[in-house]
């Protein structure tokens, strides 16, 4: 069982492989797909099992072909999903949407800094976001920052910056040994003195 996002109830997934061309899929190509143990299939059915609704998640990785050959040569080394361990993390890690105005709960495991755009599928690129959040750092005019420290710099398309860091993990005082007040001595004499057998 996989949980798509953090929060919602767990769904059953199915993983297939199908290989098509970029026309095929963008494009409405009427060029084949090919699902793999399985063999051709028209493109518009091909198109329809890639098709993304709300509840259903696609991920697609880019295969690359030799352009004089057309053979398969290469494919995307990042991965574009968060295990469900790390997506647990972020949700307690991150405990509201990061967005800095937003504080609505988190149901996307959301990568800062997008593949697309270069950011890498692990911890230090992660951080929970509101769906509306997520979608909305996206859209033309929106830029994202990661700094050292883990601090994520949304930039809007009016210009304002907003920085955002995890809230701090509950924490209590250290431990600090105390010393024996004179009346706690006595007393520990005392037991000592009537205890069975103390000599």
């Amino acid at each position: 069982m996989l949980t798509p996002n953090p929060g919602e109830p767990a769904q059953p997934a199915i993983e297939l492989h199908l290989v098509m061309t970029d026309r095929t899929l963008a494009d409405k190509d009427s060029e084949p797909a090919h699902l793999v143990g399985y063999g051709p299939i028209p493109a518009p059915v091909a198109r329809d099992l890639v098709t993304a609704d709300e509840k259903t998640q696609v991920w697609v990785r880019r295969v690359y072909t030799d352009p004089q050959t057309g053979d398969l040569v290469n494919t995307d080394a990042r991965r574009r999903e968060f295990p469900q361990v790390a997506r647990m993390f972020l949700t307690a890690r991150d405990q509201i949407c990061r967005t800095p105005f937003c504080g609505a709960p988190i149901r996307h495991a959301d990568h800062a800094l997008a593949v697309a755009k270069g950011g890498e599928t692990d911890l230090r690129n992660g951080n929970g976001r509101c769906e509306s959040c997520n979608l909305t750092k996206d859209l033309a005019g929106w830029t994202t920052e990661i700094r050292a420290d883990g601090t994520i710099v949304t930039t809007t398309p009016t210009g304002h910056r907003h920085t955002s860091r995890p809230p701090r993990p509950v924490r209590s005082e250290p431990w600090q040994p105390t010393t024996l007040t004179t009346l706690e001595r006595r007393l520990a004499v005392l037991m000592d003195l009537q205890w069975p057998g103390a000599g």
